[in-house]
């Protein structure tokens, strides 16, 4: 896939959401870092989650109560990031992913992984997997009781990620590290 696209001088380049989860409180905290275009600070960047009432300037920090994302419970919230130039909005879950005495927890949860290997590939068309055939993917997944996806040697197409952000699959993004 190959896009091109035109970028405003002062639109924004990158996004980096922190949205940790603190199942002891039910508290989240939420950040968004910002990184403008042309490198300037983004102190007129303001970062909004309506549901929750937060509206924060890019790079500060809000606590609130917040319902948090599982493989059980795929709980997303709209956030917008709005510069100068241009908005972006995107999906933004609350969890916590710790190792603790070797086990590997989610909010606080010990989690077994049931799951996994996938390809992008499909028997007709190839490498050209569509995002409805991707759907199709994480649906048989959630329907057979999964909840982890492994992807294989490549980078997953981001549309597949926001997939399994939205129905709740953890996943294994494998580097390809094998040479």
């Amino acid at each position: 896939e190959v896009r091109l696209m035109h970028r405003p001088e002062r639109g924004i380049l990158d996004v980096e959401v922190h949205a940790d989860y603190d199942h002891l409180t039910g508290r989240g905290t939420f950040r968004a870092d910002v990184v403008l275009e042309d490198g300037s600070e983004p102190s007129d960047v303001r970062v909004r989650i309506d549901e929750l009432g937060i509206d924060i300037a890019a790079g500060e920090t809000a606590v609130i109560a917040v319902e948090p994302w599982s493989a059980e419970v795929p709980r997303l919230y709209a956030a917008a990031v709005v510069g100068p130039q241009e908005s972006v909005h995107l999906d933004v879950g609350f969890r916590t992913v710790a190792i603790i005495d070797g086990v590997i927890t989610v909010n606080g949860s010990r989690v077994l992984f049931r799951g996994a290997n996938r390809h992008e590939f499909h028997p007709e068309l190839g490498r050209a997997v569509t995002r409805e055939v991707m759907e199709q993917d994480v649906l048989l997944m959630k329907r057979h009781h999964l909840n982890a996806v492994r992807t294989s040697h490549y980078p997953p197409h981001p549309h597949f990620l926001e997939l399994c952000d939205r129905y709740g699959l953890y996943v294994v993004d494998e580097c390809d590290l094998e040479t």
